[in-house]
């Protein structure tokens, strides 16, 4: 007979099984262990792979905790669903960071922000700072300097200022007369700020910067002709004296029989022209205000000068230094400076008018040289001071007292 059917034999692929669903709990896991499956979607939201943020979430820069990832099963001991989250617990990656583009709002605060080019931006160099005049009336070290000596300028000097009203708005530069005393500058410049509101930006000798922490907040700036063009940039006004140290000089000298000279030459026989090189650089319709106090060297008697003048020693000195070689020249003035600044303030305060004048400006043209320049300001300096003082120019302390008593007396606005 012909061999019956035999039963269906299972093909190759139907031997193995078709997913891990059909093998039984203890086959399962030695499948796995021989096989890898990928993950369920339940335990892939588990894994360190980082997921995509949605459009909706929001996005952060600070490292966000990742899910912990499950520990492999093993094939020996299987875990339950409970010990699987506690095992998974137990493991964390941190998420890697993620660019975005919306700062924190602390970063944003925090990162340097650009320049305006047209925004004012103040005078820095490496020693001194232009600050608005708003920091100096709030400063209580400037409101108590500037009440002090406005104050004792009142009541000692009956201290008045004419010609205000021809500073203009912006920026400017007040050329002055130097006092041998120096005691005058903080009072024209103090005064003229309670009366316009003004900080005066006076430029300090370098020599005298070592107290620039305290001059700073007074309102002055170092000396230099780069600082002076740039508070003047800034919209303010500043103050020189180009005579220096070599007016004080002349003003002492004869007991006084030059104290409303100007002398505008160094030492050296350099000329004294670098307000007009500062002029000359802000341009044409730039103002240049010629100053100066009148009865500024009545104000102190200083016995020490007038000892040193009246045995003619300031003469014979300058004779001395003039015909002395370059080397000793320069520190023989270098000792007449010293000696100055050592006595000139061991004084004796006398109670005359002081009065301070602000001419009419010499403006800048643009045809305008430094000689040129320099020549109109020194004339309309020499015209004021003879405007006022007549064809006086010695010192006189009878003629400043009688002044004040006539004040006193009868009063002026």
């Amino acid at each position: 007979q012909p061999p019956g059917p035999s039963a269906p034999q299972p093909s190759a692929l139907e031997a193995q099984p078709s997913s891990p669903q059909s093998l039984s709990p203890s086959d399962s896991y030695s499948h796995l262990a021989s096989h890898p499956q990928p993950l369920s979607p339940s335990a892939s939201q588990r894994s360190s792979t980082p997921q995509p943020l949605s459009p909706s979430e929001p996005h952060s820069l600070t490292p966000q905790p990742t899910p912990p990832q499950p520990s492999p099963p093993q094939p020996s001991s299987p875990l339950t669903s409970s010990e699987e989250s506690s095992a998974a617990k137990s493991l964390s990656f941190p998420a890697p960071s993620l660019p975005t583009s919306t700062a924190s709002p602390s970063l944003v605060s925090s990162a340097p922000q650009p320049l305006n080019p047209s925004a004012p931006q103040p005078a820095t160099t490496s020693n001194e700072i232009c600050l608005p005049d708003e920091c100096f009336t709030k400063d209580w070290f400037y409101r108590t300097i500037q009440w002090v000596v406005c104050g004792y300028a009142r009541f000692m000097h009956s201290y008045t200022m004419m010609g205000l009203e021809n500073v203009r708005p912006g920026p400017g530069l007040v050329v002055g007369l130097h006092s041998s005393h120096s005691s005058d500058i903080a009072i024209t410049a103090m005064s003229q700020q309670q009366k316009t509101g003004r900080v005066v930006r006076a430029l300090i000798h370098e020599q005298s910067w070592w107290l620039r922490h305290y001059f700073l907040r007074l309102g002055a700036v170092c000396g230099t002709r780069s600082t002076a063009v740039q508070v003047c940039k800034m919209g303010h006004v500043a103050a020189c004296i180009p005579g220096g140290v070599e007016e004080v000089m002349m003003h002492i000298s004869r007991n006084g029989a030059h104290a409303y000279d100007l002398c505008w030459r160094s030492y050296n026989g350099t000329l004294r022209r670098g307000f007009a090189h500062v002029a000359l650089q802000m341009g044409s319709g730039f103002p240049i205000y010629p100053s100066f106090n009148e009865n500024a060297e009545e104000m102190r008697f200083n016995p020490f000068f007038e000892v040193w003048t009246g045995l003619r020693l300031d003469i014979a000195y300058g004779k001395l230094m003039r015909s002395a070689p370059k080397p000793f020249r320069w520190a023989m003035w270098q000792l007449a400076f010293f000696a100055w600044i050592s006595v000139c303030y061991l004084s004796v305060p006398i109670p005359v008018k002081v009065t301070g004048h602000v001419g009419q400006p010499v403006i800048v043209e643009a045809e305008d040289t430094v000689e040129s320049l320099a020549l109109k300001v020194k004339n309309s300096m020499e015209n004021l001071i003879h405007e006022v003082c007549q064809e006086r120019r010695s010192r006189s302390y009878i003629q400043g007292l009688r002044q004040h008593l006539d004040y006193l007396l009868n009063p002026k606005p």
